[in-house]
């Protein structure tokens, strides 16, 4: 298994934003991904993460969480395992960092509406 990966992300982002941004770090499909949320290493439950419409704060991350991904096909669901392919790979969140980049989105989203309402006048 791969160490884990951490990045800032925003808590607006949609879950399927998530793994897009998951497919080009692990070079994963998202239709393999079955992504979860842990709010600690030592915590055994996690909240299964499973509509694609709905943003990664809905899920409610805490400080020190994780968003497991699985490989769908390593842990045998629908097919044969990927040879040299990572049973599960971990992307650690915290909520400073997640607050941070909902802000700096927000400023970007912000500063695009303004230049086309410019463009537009």
């Amino acid at each position: 298994m791969r160490p884990p990966v951490t990045k800032d992300l925003p808590l607006t982002i949609k879950i399927s934003g998530l793994k897009n941004v998951l497919q080009r770090l692990f070079r994963l499909a998202p239709a393999r991904m079955a992504l979860s949320l842990q709010s600690s290493p030592d915590d055994p439950f996690r909240t299964p993460i499973e509509d694609d419409t709905q943003t990664l704060g809905y899920y409610g991350p805490t400080d020190g969480c994780a968003v497991v991904m699985d490989d769908i096909e390593v842990v045998g669901l629908p097919h044969a395992p990927t040879p040299g392919r990572p049973a599960a790979l971990t992307t650690t969140l915290t909520t400073e960092a997640l607050h941070r980049a909902t802000l700096e989105a927000r400023q970007r989203e912000h500063e695009a509406a303004v230049r086309a309402a410019q463009r537009a006048s």
